[in-house]
């Protein structure tokens, strides 16, 4: 097995601005406006050198094989803690923009840096070979995340959920291969977003954690050259 720790410290980190012209909820701010009407323009949105983040983390990966039967079992159990933080303060806003930092760099963008990942992340595989068949049994385990709804909405916890991957494989001949299985076996979603984060119920879950396309099942042939 390993285990890793890291710590990433980025200064001057490129973000791109909201619309500056309007304030958060979408009002315009005259004075801002007169400044891009002068370039046939009422908002504009600028890549930017805005936030310092520290991205603190350990990998932990341990892989094991044993005889099992007519077969081979290996077994691998990955966990990740990653934490990512963004310094209070923004850098040098021109003095036209203060009083916009919402817009600037708002409370929603600064949860999809710090808080839109999972703290905790980890994955249990079983993999085993026997004969011309091979089985994967995954789980992954995606940590709770917080998802920041400004300005309309509100600030909501997901909670943490586990994916279950399976499939199977049979080794036809040398060359050829047929595979059945499924990602997201079960079907598991993140939790429903509070109506005042789903933009009138139009979007009943939040792309956070293992996303929003639910269960896929597949079957593949495969020829090996």
């Amino acid at each position: 097995f390993t285990i890793d720790a890291y710590q990433i410290k980025i200064d001057n980190r490129i973000i791109l601005t909201g619309n500056l012209g309007n304030d958060a909820y979408g009002d315009p701010v005259p004075p801002l406006q007169a400044i891009f009407e002068t370039y046939g323009a009422q908002t504009g949105r600028f890549f930017t050198n805005a936030i310092n983040t520290t991205t603190k983390g350990i990998d932990f990966v341990a892989d094991y094989d044993l005889n099992l039967g007519a077969g081979n079992l290996n077994i691998s159990l990955l966990y990740n803690y990653n934490k990512n933080k963004v310094d209070d303060t923004l850098n040098s806003i021109p003095a036209a923009f203060v009083g916009q930092e919402d817009v600037y760099f708002g409370p929603q963008e600064r949860s999809l840096i710090e808080t839109n990942s999972p703290l905790h992340k980890g994955t249990l595989a079983l993999n085993y070979g026997v004969n011309k068949f091979n089985f994967l049994l995954r789980n992954t385990y995606f940590g709770e995340v917080t998802r920041n709804g400004f300005p309309f909405g509100i600030e909501q916890k997901h909670n943490g959920k586990v994916v279950t991957d399976l499939s199977v494989a049979y080794k036809a001949t040398s060359k050829i291969q047929f595979i059945i299985g499924a990602n997201n076996l079960f079907d598991v979603f993140p939790d429903e977003q509070v109506y005042e984060n789903s933009y009138f119920g139009v979007f009943k879950y939040a792309p956070v954690q293992m996303g929003t396309t639910g269960a896929y099942y597949f079957g593949r042939i495969s020829y090996r050259l």
